[in-house]
């Protein structure tokens, strides 16, 4: 839609892909077709998993943050390309999905709430549940789960969300793996305290169930997607990236769209009114098309590089967990060998994906930032040059 719109006013367009050598996790031949439509100048970057691995100190140096999922190095070597190629500013998508409802959380929420209706819903919820689970089995765990105690904590939040099952269930997992004495980690940091800081339970419980998963959509939008796969990976290479979704109008005008604007189960189609709007300036692939959630082959293939298992045997080795003292060195051990020991289709090598991304990070950012503490010159003269009140 960015594309149609600066074509329509006769811009020159150059449109940069990542692309990864997973076919499953590759958009490369759908932008392809698209920068193709609209007369753009297309450069596809062809990113191999040994790529991400040599790409992962890097990126964790510029984000200073954990990553749960490698598309972010992804996105650093991205931009590294436009600035190679000498263009200093980029307009990207960030936010049409928070405000449109473009994620598959939000389809699998909707269905959750068939299942739990009445007459013929949860008929047609099942059914939807299984073609939903086959079109984006690629993004399952990372923006979808199907567990079986997915409406065990509804009454926090009125409905069953995911975002606050993932929360719940990434909380026992870790506060296993951690090490919660010398961290500090007590009850109070449980995720229902800490979600209680960010959202006011009583008010989210007003809204239509798919408009308070917009607004808390909106918090992993501030806090993970922009800097974490914008603005910090992006200006690691000196680019900077505009967010025409974020428009001030725009987001005014999307936060009061009711939902069955923004989505249409029975046919599982996500960011309906966009699609609608602008159908007539999409290429029909896009137009009968689904989102292709931005994602990069996991942590598990990332591990099998030689890069990857150099980093594994450096930085969750027991000498190393030890020296941290982040983890809880039996529980964390245990964790690795788990998901090695699991053949890699099993539901349970790949609910541990995550967490091993988790951990890489966390030891990481400990040598970056604890280990490797910048040496202070008590010689140099501080100079206040802030300009008199």
């Amino acid at each position: 839609m960015v594309c149609a719109i600066m074509a329509k006013h006769n811009q020159k367009l150059r449109a940069f892909n990542i692309g990864f050598t997973d076919p499953v996790y590759d958009e490369s031949a759908i932008a392809k077709e698209t920068a193709e439509f609209y007369g753009a100048d297309f450069l596809n970057i062809k990113c191999g998993m040994e790529d991400l691995a040599e790409g992962f100190e890097k990126t964790l140096y510029h984000n200073e943050a954990v990553i749960v999922n490698p598309h972010s190095i992804a996105k650093q070597l991205l931009s590294a390309e436009v600035h190679r190629s000498a263009y200093k500013v980029c307009i990207t998508g960030e936010g049409g999905d928070e405000y449109f409802a473009g994620y598959p959380y939000f389809r699998m929420e909707h269905i959750w709430r068939m299942l739990l209706g009445t007459g013929n819903e949860p008929d047609r919820g099942r059914q939807l549940l299984k073609e939903f689970c086959e079109k984006e089995a690629a993004s399952e765990y990372a923006m979808w789960e199907n567990s079986d105690t997915w409406d065990k904590y509804r009454d926090m939040l009125g409905y069953p969300s995911f975002i606050y099952n993932r929360a719940m269930g990434s909380y026992e997992l870790m506060t296993q793996v951690l090490n919660k004495e010398a961290l500090g980690i007590s009850e109070e940091h449980n995720p229902e305290n800490l979600l209680r800081k960010n959202y006011d339970f009583d008010y989210i419980k007003t809204l239509h169930p798919l408009n308070a998963s917009r607004c808390i959509s909106l918090n992993q939008l501030n806090s993970y997607m922009i800097p974490l796969l914008g603005d910090r990976v992006e200006m690691a290479n000196s680019v900077e990236g505009r967010l025409p979704y974020l428009d001030r109008e725009l987001v005014e005008f999307a936060g009061k769209l009711p939902p069955q604007y923004l989505l249409k189960t029975d046919q599982l189609r996500e960011k309906y009114v966009l699609r609608e709007a602008f159908e007539s300036d999409l290429p029909p692939h896009i137009r009968k098309g689904k989102k292709h959630t931005f994602l990069s082959p996991n942590w598990d293939c990332f591990l099998q590089t030689k890069k990857g298992q150099e980093l594994r045997e450096d930085l969750l080795s027991n000498s190393a967990i030890r020296k941290t003292n982040i983890f809880d060195p039996k529980n964390s051990r245990k964790i690795s060998l788990s998901r090695e020991a699991l053949d890699e289709s099993n539901p349970l090598r790949r609910r541990l994906d995550i967490p091993m991304g988790i951990m890489l990070s966390l030891q990481m950012l400990h040598r970056l930032f604890i280990e490797n503490k910048v040496s202070l010159n008590p010689d140099f003269e501080m100079v206040d040059r802030s300009p008199e009140a």
